[in-house]
């Protein structure tokens, strides 16, 4: 397995870098067992639907023809889906 990571902006707080590098650490340790090339991109923006427009992106992990974008919430509750999807 090879994993590439990147961060493209400065991280506006110290906590915000630390979320994330817990969160790569733990994505390295779930990826490991594979054999596959993983791209981690971190903290970026991308152009919107206007000029003026930018969007923030926290984290995105690109495996082959997949890409998924993970959206970093600091939050120590747990998380429930009901069955209504509320």
């Amino acid at each position: 397995m090879s994993v590439e990571i990147w961060i493209g902006e400065q991280y506006e707080n110290t906590g915000e870098s630390e979320m994330v590098s817990q969160v790569v650490r733990e994505l390295v340790k779930a990826l490991r067992p594979l054999r596959d090339e993983f791209h981690i991109l971190c903290n970026f923006s991308v152009p919107g639907y206007t000029k003026r427009y930018r969007s923030s992106v926290d984290m995105a992990v690109l495996r082959g023809r997949a890409l998924v974008i993970l959206e970093l919430k600091n939050y120590h509750g747990n998380i429930v889906q009901g069955g209504d999807g509320k």
